[in-house]
């Protein structure tokens, strides 16, 4: 990722309160220094079980074109080079916005597409 990049998780609410009994003030994984407790066996949680990120791929692929993944695991959106979206089949959808051209009508997008679908912005 390079500097003038800014990369987002959008998490289900209802994963992290179903894996955590609550919204924990640090998400696992998601750490912006990743420095787990000593001892801790920490690990990236699958806060997707209950809804697949692919199931939103159509809706995502009205707004940008799909354009060919580095991953049979992944889907992929926008351009590699500036704003793109990953959706990583079962467990991960991931939003990266070019700061050096900011697109704001894609940034209300990706707000109203987060609160619609009850995800979290999640940045690390």
């Amino acid at each position: 990722m390079a500097v003038w990049h800014y990369e987002v998780a959008l998490v289900p609410r209802a994963g992290i309160i179903r894996h955590h009994a609550g919204i924990p003030e640090e998400l696992p994984g998601y750490r912006a220094i990743w420095n787990p407790e000593e001892g801790a066996d920490e690990m990236f949680p699958n806060y997707w079980v209950d809804s697949l990120p692919e199931h939103l791929a159509e809706e995502i692929r009205g707004i940008l074109p799909q354009f060919e993944s580095w991953s049979d695991d992944a889907l992929m959106f926008g351009k590699n080079e500036t704003n793109r979206i990953v959706i990583r089949l079962g467990h991960d959808l991931d939003f990266r916005f070019d700061l050096r051209e900011p697109d704001l009508n894609l940034l209300r997008w990706v707000a109203e597409f987060a609160q619609a679908h009850d995800l979290f912005w999640v940045s690390g």
